[in-house]
């Protein structure tokens, strides 16, 4: 849920009070700018699976096996694969 925090509630916290707060607002902007990244790194991957037919994972066996040469664009795939792959590994289980 998100943390939301009024500017009169905010003036009558302790110190104390205000830094926790903070901290929520911070943390829930975070998490919300992470998804919302994840959301266009996923959209760019399923766009250029549709342009060529196939998905991310036929890709790299395509690669692989010499079928496909890899290309300015089939490039960038590779680093949204990598990515993907990077930030999937830095979320908590």
């Amino acid at each position: 849920m998100r943390y939301s925090l009024r500017t009169s509630e905010f003036i009558q916290m302790s110190e104390e009070q205000r830094v926790e707060a903070v901290n929520k607002l911070v943390s829930d902007a975070l998490s919300k700018s992470a998804d919302g990244e994840a959301k266009r790194l996923e959209r760019e991957l399923h766009a250029l699976e549709d342009k060529y037919g196939f998905d991310s994972l036929c890709l790299l066996h395509k690669l692989s096996s010499g079928e496909v040469k890899e290309t300015d664009e089939i490039a960038d795939w590779l680093w949204l694969l990598n990515l993907r792959g990077r930030s999937r590994l830095s979320q908590p289980v």
